[in-house]
This record gives C-alpha cells, sequence and structure tokens, in this order.
C-alpha cells in the first residue's frame, strides 16, 4: 500500500480518487475552501468517505499553506506519490513536493509552463518556432501591442487556464470590448483564482491551422507518447471547444512531427518527469505551442481515452509517478473515436419533443450518449445551452469525426434549432 496524495482537481478527480483506491492506496485530498471546479456530487461524497483523510484549506493556490498541512501529513504518514490534476493547485503542489523531498514534477519546469509569457521566452531562447506574443498589464499597451503584432490576435491571462477570460479579436473595437469583458469577470472571480491570474495578460498572434493536442510522459529520460487527438473548436467563438477525436487523423509525418515539437517545447521549459497535455496548432509551417499544460489532459479525454484503448489512464498515472512499470497502447491501432456536444447557438424555442428514432442507424457506433433535453414542450432554450453529449467510435479513424457530425447535425434538425458549430 503505497499513500497517495491528491492536490486538488478537476472534473475527473473522482476517477483518479477511484483508480487508487481500487488499486489498495491510502489516499489524502487537499481541497479549497474558496473554489470548487468538481461536483461534490454522490460519487464523490462516497469515494471521499473511503480516502485516508480529506483536508480542507482556506486555498490550494497558496503554497505555503500546501506545504504546512502536506508536511504534517508527511509527517504522519510518508506520501510517496502526489497527482495534481488542477492547473491552479499544480505549482504550490510542486512547490511543497520539492521541500519535502517527493518525487514529482519539476517546480521551476511547471513555473516556466504556467506562466505563458515566460513558456514563450524560454521556447525563444532555445530557438523553438513560437507565436509573436507580448506581455501586457493595460489596456494601452495591450492595443500597442496588438497594432505592432497585427490583427487577428489572441488575449489571455499569462497564468489562466480552460481558456477563462481568453477571446480571439479581429479589430482595436472588438479588443477593447474583449478587454472590459475580462475585467469585469475577473472581478466576479473568487480571490484565491484572482491571485493566481493577477500576472498580466498575454496578446499573441492568431496561429492558423488544425488544431491538436499531444499527451506525452517523460521519466527517466524516456518518453512515452499516450495520445495525438484533433480539437474540434467552434468556428464563431474558436476559443469554445465541442469535441475531441482520438486519434488525430494525421499523416505519419504530421504525428511525428506534433510529437517532436512537443517534446522540444518540455525540453526548453525543464520538464523532465511528469505526464504533459499540450495544445498545438499545425501551421503551414510546422506545429506551433499553444499552450502547455503540466498535468494530465482533463474534461471528458481520460473517459475517450478508455473507451478508445480499454486503458483507464488513471492506473498509468499513478504507476508513472510511483516509478513502477507501466504500458502504453499503440494510440493508432484501435481505430478512432469522437466526442462531441449538443450545443445551443442562440436562444430559441423547441416547440416538440424530438424524433429520434433515427438515432437506431447508428446504435453499432455509439459508445455513450447523454440528453438533457427539456421535460415539457414547448421550452425556451438558452443560447449555450448544452443539451447533451455523445461519443462515437468506428474502426477506420477519420469516419468516427465523420458520424460524430452527421449526428450532430440530425440532432440540430431534430431539435428545429441551430446549434453550435
Amino acid at each position: 500500500m503505497k499513500h497517495i496524495t491528491l492536490v486538488d482537481g478537476n472534473r475527473q478527480v473522482a476517477a483518479a480518487m477511484s483508480s487508487a483506491l481500487a488499486a489498495g492506496h491510502r489516499v489524502t485530498f487537499f481541497k479549497s475552501r474558496t473554489f470548487r471546479m468538481y461536483a461534490e456530487d454522490e460519487r464523490y461524497r462516497e469515494l471521499a468517505s473511503r480516502l485516508h483523510r480529506v483536508v480542507e484549506l482556506e486555498s490550494t493556490t497558496d503554497p505555503e499553506l500546501v506545504l504546512l498541512a502536506m508536511r504534517q501529513i508527511h509527517d504522519e504518514t510518508p506520501i510517496d506519490g502526489i497527482l495534481g490534476l488542477l492547473d491552479y493547485a499544480i505549482g504550490p503542489a510542486a512547490y511543497a513536493a520539492e521541500v519535502l523531498g517527493i518525487p514529482f514534477t519539476s517546480r521551476a519546469g511547471i513555473a516556466n509552463a504556467r506562466n505563458k509569457a515566460r513558456c514563450r521566452a524560454c521556447l525563444d531562447a532555445a530557438g523553438a518556432p513560437s507565436a509573436r506574443y507580448a506581455h501586457v498589464f493595460d489596456e494601452g499597451s495591450a492595443l500597442a501591442a496588438a497594432d505592432a503584432i497585427g490583427y487577428p490576435v489572441v488575449l489571455k491571462p499569462v497564468s489562466g487556464a480552460s481558456s477563462l477570460l481568453a477571446a480571439i479579436v479581429s479589430t482595436p473595437a472588438e479588443f477593447s470590448r474583449a478587454w472590459q469583458e475580462a475585467a469585469e469577470k475577473f472581478l466576479s472571480l473568487p480571490q484565491s483564482i484572482q491571485s493566481v491570474l493577477s500576472a498580466g495578460f498575454l496578446v499573441e498572434e492568431k496561429l492558423l491551422g488544425p488544431m491538436v493536442s499531444v499527451e506525452i510522459g517523460v521519466r527517466d529520460g524516456e518518453r512515452s507518447v499516450f495520445m495525438v487527438s484533433s480539437r474540434r473548436r467552434s468556428r464563431t467563438i474558436e476559443t469554445e471547444e465541442l469535441g475531441i477525436s482520438m486519434p488525430a487523423s494525421l499523416s505519419p509525418d504530421e504525428w511525428d512531427a506534433c510529437v517532436s515539437y512537443a517534446s522540444r517545447v518540455l525540453d526548453a521549459l525543464g520538464l523532465d518527469f511528469g505526464v504533459f497535455h499540450l495544445e498545438l496548432i499545425i501551421t503551414a509551417q510546422g506545429p506551433r505551442l499553444v499552450e502547455v499544460n503540466p498535468r494530465l489532459m482533463g474534461g471528458s479525454m481520460p473517459d475517450l481515452y478508455a473507451n478508445l484503448t480499454g486503458v483507464n489512464i488513471f492506473e498509468t498515472l499513478l504507476s508513472f509517478y510511483l516509478r513502477e512499470p507501466f504500458s502504453v497502447p499503440d494510440p493508432r491501432a484501435h481505430g478512432g473515436i469522437a466526442s462531441m456536444r449538443i450545443q445551443n447557438g442562440d436562444a430559441g424555442m423547441l416547440m416538440r419533443s424530438p424524433d429520434l428514432t433515427w438515432l437506431d442507424e447508428y446504435r453499432d457506433h455509439i459508445v455513450t450518449l447523454n440528453l438533457d433535453f427539456p421535460r415539457t414542450y414547448p421550452a425556451t432554450v438558452m443560447a449555450n445551452a448544452i443539451l447533451g453529449r455523445f461519443q462515437v467510435r468506428h474502426m477506420a479513424t477519420g469516419r468516427a469525426d465523420t458520424l460524430a457530425s452527421e449526428i450532430a447535425e440530425r440532432f440540430g434538425t431534430s431539435l428545429g434549432i441551430r446549434l453550435k458549430h
């Protein structure tokens, strides 16, 4: 039995807890009092009741608080491994691990990754191609930077995550609106999150091309490629993601170029131990970094990976950080799987319960289908409402993505509304 510490979590925290408990490990969970990035639902409560300890801190974004709590736990029951799933808490976790001598991702490497301006500077210093950028703190400097870089540009917090406060803008007027909206949203966030996001903003060139993510682990100089996925973004609001396909439909040369570039990024940032999630744009000049997250892939991706490969990525993650043997399935040997949201575009009215008998045509390919339709009709649907999610699989990699598009379009027709695309 090993002692695992989870320093806060995202929506996959219950899956991580479940896997650690199933492996027979003792688990301590550090949670924040001031914010939650996961649901404390029935499943979470049942798992939490079986943990070694649940420690509530004022905020898991405070390095000294995390260190103090972890030191007390470590002195009582030595910690063998740390898992960090939440971007905002992973830096404090690395700080505590470094002080206490517990194996974890480098604190300096995480700082380089989490600060997007520092990340770009590291890439420049290493001679790795990257987007043009500027680190700004006020609207005037930001507008000047956007003008120098050339529109369209991306505006995002230097230490942000999950596209929070991010926008793609094409004109100075749009930029000013986005800046003001970000400032207003910032003030509505918990103080502990505001403190993380107070390092200014990044203005960078908008990279053109399809987006992919690379899931890669580095341990003892060896690299393990878990997956390269394609990311389906909204054509109207490109910072919004509508779906994911595994594996990405790339040529062998494109795949290798993405993996090679991702490895180069990790080297430039000093990320030499850990499991990492990198988002790239495949431009006409080759892959370019959007951002690197010093943690496991999030959202629905662990579920998608398991449904494609049959491997629970959290079991692999535990073995990885405990320095135990693990295996990685060939990410391109299982066909393809795709997930997609059924998300409304503009606000509208659903006049009748939809006829979904056509779903029988896809029953051999649908892996999961979760619908959240109104119970009575007619019904008003708010703009951007998520009405469901589904996953489809096909032994031909690219066909899964095509099927997902077909199904989403037919949902829109059945509902009689325009879905986000």
